[in-house]
C-alpha cells in the first residue's frame, strides 16, 4: 500500500529536520544476529520428517520416489554437499 505523499512545506518555511530512519520492516536484516537461520533449519527438518513418513506410508512407486527426493534434498541442504 502506498501512503499519501507528505504535505508540501509552505513557501519560505524552514527546511525540515533530518530524514527519519526506515521502519523495522524496511531496515536490512542482520542474519548473523537473527533467529532466521535457526527457524529455517527447524522448518526444513520438519519437511524432511514429513517426507520420510510419507515415503514409508505410501505403496505408490511414483509418490515414494517423490517423497524420497524431497527427503534427500532436505538432507543435502542441512548437511551440505560432500
Amino acid at each position: 500500500v502506498n501512503p499519501p505523499p507528505a504535505p508540501a512545506a509552505a513557501p519560505g518555511a524552514a527546511a525540515a529536520g533530518p530524514a527519519t530512519p526506515p521502519g523495522p520492516f524496511l531496515a536490512p536484516v542482520n542474519l548473523a544476529q537473527s533467529d532466521l537461520p535457526a527457524l529455517a533449519r527447524l522448518q526444513l527438518r520438519a519437511i524432511q520428517f514429513q517426507a520420510t513418513n510419507a515415503a514409508l506410508a505410501t505403496t505408490n512407486a511414483t509418490l515414494k520416489a517423490h517423497w524420497q527426493d524431497i527427503e534427500a534434498r532436505a538432507k543435502e541442504i542441512l548437511e551440505g554437499k560432500k
